[in-house]
């Protein structure tokens, strides 16, 4: 991804920049001096220690899925996404949540840096977006946003791979549902974005920044202008045995009463991806399935 065309906080044309950005290019790279390297690597080293310790595995950490936050193990994260080929952890932080005290005061420093990040460039579309689009948004974007609960910061870890091949999968292909989601930079590269070629780019981002790609329910909202990107994570290409990687991600979700273009709820529309979510993975199931029976009755085995 070219990082030359970085947008800064405070440039004079920055909302129309980033409008512009998150409608061609479905992403923007956003530079803040709001928190340093050091925070950063505070944040990681801290959550790092966590998920290489026992501590982890106590009860009050583990993933509530009322209240969406708490630690996934490596089975409760692979249960929840289809076909997913990697292996990592995962810990959902809100600042009301039963969080571990190590990482407290370096996660709520990331997340309300994050969050004031997000006010100003949901503002930025909210002035910047065309009038045709923003008339018919069903709140302003600036208003709209839910920091109670669904709003929340995710903290990933891959452990260290020593597979023997090039570009395995750590994080399927997917797009995020959220409005917008931020990713400062994560201890090691490996993030990809799809362009508009159906081309695999590697984004390596940059200390000082943030990279600020547009979810599923901003395409909705905007009705069809901003539009989510596909992106996943691999291997570094030129690391066949790769390291432990740490990254986070703010996803930032819309209140959930909000009544969207489409005629469903936030709500509804989050039942609505769940309920199909668990579709496709039945009929992956069944598809795989059947290429197995058909595998082994091919070469004489009883199934």
């Amino acid at each position: 991804m070219d990082t030359r065309n970085v947008i800064h906080l405070h440039d004079r044309d920055a909302a129309v920049k980033f409008s512009q950005s998150l409608h061609e290019k479905k992403f923007a790279l956003i530079k803040s001096d709001l928190f340093s390297s050091e925070d950063l690597a505070t944040f990681y080293e801290e959550w790092r220690t966590f998920f290489r310790s026992d501590i982890k595995k106590k009860h009050h950490y583990l993933f509530d899925e009322v209240k969406e936050h708490g630690y996934f193990p490596v089975n409760l994260e692979r249960a929840r996404i289809a076909k997913e080929t990697g292996y990592k952890e995962a810990y959902h932080y809100i600042p009301t949540g039963n969080n571990p005290s190590s990482t407290q005061e370096s996660s709520y420093k990331i997340y309300i840096t994050l969050l004031l990040i997000t006010q100003t460039i949901l503002q930025w579309l909210d002035i910047s977006a065309p009038e045709e689009i923003t008339s018919n948004f069903p709140l302003p974007l600036s208003s709209s946003i839910d920091i109670q609960l669904h709003t929340l910061l995710r903290v990933l870890y891959h452990p260290a791979n020593d597979a023997e091949t090039t570009n395995v999968i750590r994080t399927i292909e997917h797009q995020d549902r959220s409005l917008l989601t931020l990713l400062p930079l994560a201890t090691a590269p490996g993030l990809e974005i799809k362009n508009s070629r159906g081309e695999w780019v590697s984004v390596e981002g940059r200390e000082d920044s943030v990279l600020v790609i547009s979810g599923h329910l901003l395409e909705i909202y905007s009705q069809g202008y901003y539009q989510p990107i596909i992106h996943r994570v691999i291997n570094s290409r030129d690391n066949i045995r790769a390291g432990e990687r740490l990254s986070s991600v703010l996803f930032v979700h819309p209140k959930p009463d909000i009544a969207l273009p489409n005629g469903l709820s936030v709500i509804g529309f989050f039942h609505e991806r769940e309920k199909n979510k668990q579709l496709q993975i039945y009929n992956d199931t069944k598809a795989g399935e059947g290429k197995r029976e058909a595998s082994e009755f091919a070469i004489g085995k009883t199934v």
